[in-house]
């Protein structure tokens, strides 16, 4: 009798082994398929933040262009002005000159 309990409960431990590595080999598969959606969904997660994060920046950036320009254009404009007020007032002191040098000229003449 001690054979056949010692073939029965190999039998057995061996039965036993091939359940646990199946149910093992099961668990695995199923951690395996579990961590890869969730990592599936991570990564969509995170791709749909970063294009929001992205829109938001290049829309912020939209309204700084747009107010920057309008600085800049004012800027332009200030400085043509500027520019023009500079060119008129250079001119009228050169016609200034030009009557000042007139008028020296026609003192040192000789008068007679």
């Amino acid at each position: 009798m001690d054979g056949d309990l010692k073939l029965f409960l190999e039998g057995m431990e061996h039965r036993l082994r091939e359940y646990i590595d199946e149910r093992t080999d099961k668990l695995r598969e199923y951690i395996d398929e579990r961590t890869h959606e969730a990592e599936s969904r991570l990564r969509e997660y995170i791709d749909e933040r970063t294009h929001d994060a992205e829109t938001r920046i290049v829309r912020a950036f939209g309204a700084y262009q747009e107010t920057a320009a309008v600085r800049f254009r004012k800027i332009e404009a200030d400085v043509s002005n500027i520019n023009a007020s500079t060119t008129q007032q250079m001119d009228a002191f050169q016609s200034k000159l030009l009557e000042l040098e007139t008028r020296i000229i026609n003192l040192e003449r000789p008068q007679g």
